[in-house]
């Protein structure tokens, strides 16, 4: 784990924005909560490059990916895709059958193996860089500013069918993400969410995850489809971290969704991204982002799909 964490720093000095991973009590934690999936490309004893993944929610069958880097004098030997056929096999073993990508969405580089490997953009995460975030060998181009991602979902098996409630002002444009990332969804009617409105049920639960190297507070929707989802109740809660970015995860299988969201856009929160995954793991993310620390044009996309995903979520945020 030490060699790790040296290459962590030889990649991206103190910046990297996942502080666990300076860490080497929690890696060994997650290692053996089998949360973590980490896979290491080695040197002479040195650790040169590592992939992993982590499940965030138990039972989910979609992970995210993390720490993905190659270790800048050891890049252009295809060490990338070499770790990738472990992790890929460790996937099969954990019941893994897709995989959500956020930080290696940032550059080209990153992003085109991802889209030539059938992965698709789900979203636009504005300002999900910290300003000041050194990723060595890599172009960075708004050194000043919070830097964005291009979110994107990669599916090796089949994931189940879900009802999920799509907020109007959405629908068009997740029934097409649905669409384009095979998934099979059953749209609820509108008068079957009305029951989210009515003040006897419990109030949903939440988790909040905040990191204050990254700047960013996520608070994840927990509770089941039969508790009231109060919103202003969670923004008050992330606001109370005085992070820069704030994400709101609403499940789309809530029938709450559609007037969560519709309170969070009133709070100033804009699309950020479809983050697909099992009946209990399935969220829209709401994004709020200072407007004047982010630089949207700047975000690089592979392609047509995750522009035009950028320029739709930007015309929002200006709107808003």
């Amino acid at each position: 784990m030490l060699e790790l964490v040296a290459c962590i720093r030889r990649c991206y000095g103190e910046t990297y924005a996942e502080p666990g991973f300076y860490d080497v009590d929690w890696l060994i934690a997650e290692l053996r909560s089998q949360r973590l999936i980490s896979i290491g490309a080695c040197d002479q004893g040195s650790v040169v490059g590592h992939v992993g993944a982590i499940v965030r929610t138990a039972g989910d069958a979609v992970g995210d990916t993390v720490a993905g880097m190659v270790q800048p004098d050891y890049r252009g030997r295809g060490l990338v895709h070499q770790m990738g056929r472990p992790l890929f096999a460790a996937f099969q073993q954990r019941g893994i059958l897709a995989t959500r990508h956020f930080a290696t969405g940032a550059h080209l580089r990153t992003q085109h193996p991802l889209a030539d490997s059938g992965a698709i953009p789900t979203g636009v995460l504005l300002g999900h860089i910290p300003a000041g975030t050194r990723s060595r060998g890599l172009p960075r181009r708004v050194d000043d500013r919070r830097g964005g991602v291009v979110v994107y979902f990669q599916r090796y098996g089949v994931l189940e069918d879900l009802d999920v409630h799509l907020p109007a002002q959405y629908a068009p444009i997740l029934t097409d993400l649905y669409e384009r990332a095979g998934l099979t969804r059953h749209v609820a009617l509108p008068r079957d969410a009305r029951i989210a409105t009515r003040r006897d049920e419990p109030t949903a639960e939440f988790a909040v995850r905040y990191d204050a190297r990254s700047g960013i507070v996520v608070v994840r929707i927990t509770g089941s489809s039969g508790t009231r989802i109060a919103i202003d109740e969670l923004a008050d809660v992330a606001d109370g971290h005085r992070a820069e970015v704030v994400y709101i995860d609403v499940p789309l299988t809530h029938p709450g969704c559609p007037a969560a969201v519709d309170r969070l856009r009133d709070r100033g929160f804009v699309f950020g991204a479809l983050l697909p995954g099992s009946a209990d793991a399935e969220y829209l993310r709401m994004q709020r982002v200072p407007t004047d620390r982010v630089t949207p044009g700047a975000i690089e996309c592979a392609t047509d799909e995750g522009a035009q995903l950028r320029a739709w979520i930007t015309n929002e945020l200006e709107a808003t």
